[in-house]
């Protein structure tokens, strides 16, 4: 199937599903994005006071993962370009040590070296400049800062794998496009 990546296409797509996006990840994934988003925070954890950047930050997810990680020392700036699912992170977030914000990942509204961290879960493959995103995400990192990209990757165990691309090409898009009400 060949995906609309256009930055018009994937606003409309994200506007659509964003009441069902929390459920849907969480039912497609079968729980598991919480174990990834943990496990990234502590990977790529804050240290000290300067703020992190969560881009294609969607529902708010990751950002509040980060928010938490650092005990409410560190700013955390959670950014989307699709307003419906800003919306839902605003009703997530109980902290003014979190903002979220309009922004596409492609043309950053913040100055270069920025932030400790600048993360994305999930989000980079519906970036549709992939390589002028990831610069964007490196230009407001600071020097010695780090670049969190969670994303699906291709399992290197065999059985695994085929268990995966079964997964990936015949059932996932199936109860996506069922859930989401959504053909992209």
């Amino acid at each position: 199937m060949n995906v609309d990546k256009t930055g018009s296409r994937v606003q409309q797509m994200f506007g659509e599903i964003a009441p069902r996006y929390d459920f849907m990840n969480h039912f497609l994934s079968g729980g598991v994005d919480y174990y990834w988003r943990w496990r990234t925070v502590r990977k790529v954890a804050p240290i000290g006071p300067a703020p992190i950047l969560d881009v294609c930050t969607g529902t708010g997810d990751l950002a509040l993962s980060y928010l938490k990680k650092a005990g409410g020392k560190t700013q955390v700036v959670g950014a989307d370009f699709t307003h419906e699912m800003l919306q839902l992170a605003l009703k997530k977030n109980t902290s003014s040590h979190l903002t979220f914000l309009e922004a596409d990942t492609q043309e950053l509204p913040f100055a270069d070296n920025q932030f400790q961290i600048v993360s994305v879960a999930f989000g980079l493959r519906n970036v549709a400049d992939t390589r002028r995103g990831l610069k964007e995400m490196i230009r407001v990192c600071q020097p010695g800062g780090q670049v969190a990209v969670l994303e699906f990757s291709m399992p290197t165990n065999p059985l695994f794998r085929s268990c995966y691309q079964f997964y990936f090409r015949h059932i996932l898009p199936k109860m996506g496009q069922l859930l989401a009400r959504n053909r992209q």
